[in-house]
């Protein structure tokens, strides 16, 4: 046995003279390949053997990095040929191996079935690629761009930013670029100014500065677009529920002072009103509390036509019984009159006849 195994040191020994390593692109182990022979120099053909290949730092006595096995059966010529790096792992990763530090150095040991006997450990030296990984930090000249590769897939959401810094009630506006902080829409977390601070006890507060704005301008503008020549595209009715309007007021439960809606105006110049309803050219309107032209303010102003379908009452004036409104001059003014005042001067006895006029 131990002549077989003084032909297998022998050989071994001879291998590592003869190692060739080869890399690739991406070299995770490299080729050992050698012929065994016997001391006369006869080629060992068909015989199984297992090698246990031992990389040690610094010596060849060092500290253990990796260590693995291959079990290998020499052909014809007597070559075997293995991956170092790709046997069967006993301990270490190659892949961690850190071949820049330090000099590295290859035991090599063989079993052919009696025990492992170790036949040398030389110096891993320098290989092709190690010799180019050398000079890997002289840039070469670049090549052409690659194609462009698939998309990948889209990545988890990111944190979410800070926001812009803003002042008390201020709300967020994009301007097309960025969120800037902006006070037309303000906000205190119960009520809503626009172009001002929310007010207490209004939920929404619309602010327009003094200024002269000219016709078709307004605080607030509602706008409802109807289908033209078709009826029943709006309400129904007149009652809440049943009527379709650009802006509704609803006020639950008629508590004292309370209005669905209300407009208020200090009627301090002509032609001013507190609430207006007219056809779209006003050639009719209605106003409640209006100042005409001439200065006069009425409580109720018709432009128009007016019906009125139940009880008008009319308590201005001295309203009694027996008495009647006549017009007291061309603009239309009334007092109340009594039948007797209606009637002219006679004597006793005498009676009413109408002279045509």
């Amino acid at each position: 046995m131990k002549r077989t195994l003084l032909f297998l040191a022998t050989a071994f020994m001879l291998a590592v003279i003869s190692v060739s390593v080869s890399f690739g692109q991406a070299p995770q182990k490299f080729n050992y390949q050698a012929v065994c022979r016997d001391l006369s120099g006869n080629i060992i053909a068909n015989q199984a053997v297992t090698l246990r290949m031992t990389i040690h730092d610094i010596s060849a006595t060092g500290t253990v990095l990796y260590q693995e096995t291959h079990a290998v059966t020499t052909n014809n010529f007597g070559l075997v040929n293995v991956a170092v790096g790709g046997g069967t792992v006993v301990s270490g990763t190659f892949a961690s191996i850190t071949w820049g530090t330090g000099a590295k150095y290859l035991q090599i040991e063989v079993n052919t079935g009696s025990g492992y006997n170790s036949v040398g450990a030389p110096q891993l030296l320098s290989v092709p690629y190690a010799l180019y990984a050398n000079q890997a930090n002289v840039p070469g000249v670049p090549g052409p761009t690659g194609p462009i590769g698939p998309t990948g897939p889209i990545g988890p959401t990111g944190a979410t930013g800070a926001l812009v810094a803003g002042t008390n009630m201020q709300t967020l506006r994009h301007n097309g670029t960025d969120w800037v902080a902006n006070s037309i829409l303000t906000n205190n977390g119960a009520n809503i100014g626009i172009n001002a601070v929310p007010q207490v006890g209004k939920k929404l507060y619309v602010y327009r500065g003094s200024g002269n704005y000219g016709p078709d301008s307004s605080t607030i503008y509602a706008y409802r677009y109807g289908v033209s020549g078709t009826a029943a595209s709006g309400g129904t009715s007149w009652a809440r529920t049943g009527v379709d309007v650009a802006i509704k007021g609803y006020s639950f439960y008629g508590n004292n002072f309370t209005a669905g809606v209300g407009g208020y105006n200090y009627l301090d110049y002509a032609n001013s009103a507190g609430v207006i309803g007219a056809n779209s050219t006003a050639s009719t309107f209605g106003a409640l509390t209006f100042r005409d032209d001439l200065n006069t303010v009425w409580a109720g102003y018709f432009f128009g036509n007016a019906k009125v379908t139940g009880t008008v009452t009319i308590a201005g004036g001295s309203p009694d019984a027996n008495k009647v409104l006549t017009a007291t001059n061309t603009a239309g003014d009334a007092v109340w009159q009594s039948m007797a005042a209606l009637l002219p001067v006679g004597t006793s006895g005498q009676t009413l006849r109408h002279d045509g006029t």
